[in-house]
């Protein structure tokens, strides 16, 4: 028995037609490479969640337990940690002071994990870190204070994370801007619970204790919404 007559081809069309409508979104489920819309849907889940004590880098942290965390999947530009260290790499301090904005101390973050990855150098754990359903990682490539090194290890998040690196250099952001010899941007000061920033080299800049004194860059002081210092008004006239 035919199910359609050889003069209603009509019908028989609309019937394949409401049949692949059906089972398209069958067919689709799972096609997508874990993590590959991350961020911009949500989509990743922490493994555990912790307290961050304080940043010390643009791609490690340490927790409230003492525990250091080394970011999967990126390196950003080394700082000046210790006397006698050599001096700052380009963007190394933006990095760090971009990741200090993402992850202030006290913060709540999640972390999740790569099974074969569990410790780096240094006795590190390494990890996804996770806030807000969005993963830090990619946030860090996205704007070019990273480049993307999985040092040996298989990553899930692999392609959402080289497309992050992606959009970072196709707008010059960060570490691309000047293809491999940037030059270190102008950095002006802040007070941690101040409204306005302020020249490295102006008097308003020296009373500020060091302990709660930021480094950062014009573009950062706009982000965090603080307002030109009297000595940067004057330096710009």
């Amino acid at each position: 028995m035919r199910l359609f007559s050889s003069g209603n081809r009509k019908s028989q069309l609309w019937f394949f037609l409401l049949l692949a409508v059906i089972l398209l979104p069958i067919w689709g489920c799972g096609s997508k490479e874990p993590g590959e819309s991350g961020g911009e849907e949500g989509v990743f889940t922490p493994d555990v969640t912790t307290t961050v004590k304080y940043v010390i880098d643009g791609d490690t942290l340490v927790t409230e337990d003492g525990e250091k965390i080394r970011f999967l999947g990126i390196d950003s530009p080394e700082i000046w940690k210790k006397k006698g260290d050599k001096a700052d790499e380009p963007w190394g301090r933006d990095a760090a002071n971009y990741a200090k904005m993402l992850l202030p101390s006290g913060s709540k973050i999640g972390l999740a994990f790569e099974a074969k990855a569990t410790e780096g150098a240094y006795g590190r754990k390494l990890a996804y870190v996770i806030v807000d359903g969005e993963l830090v990682n990619g946030l860090l490539l996205k704007e070019g204070y990273a480049e993307y090194k999985d040092f040996g290890n298989e990553l899930r998040y692999e392609k959402y994370l080289k497309k992050q690196q992606r959009k970072a250099r196709v707008h010059s952001k960060g570490i691309w801007g000047g293809k491999g010899t940037v030059k270190p941007p102008e950095y002006f000061v802040a007070s941690k619970n101040g409204s306005y920033y302020h020249t490295s080299d102006s008097e308003t800049a020296d009373k500020i204790k060091r302990n709660n004194k930021v480094r950062l860059t014009e573009e950062e002081a706009t982000r965090l919404k603080l307002k030109p210092g009297s000595s940067v008004t004057a330096s710009g006239d």
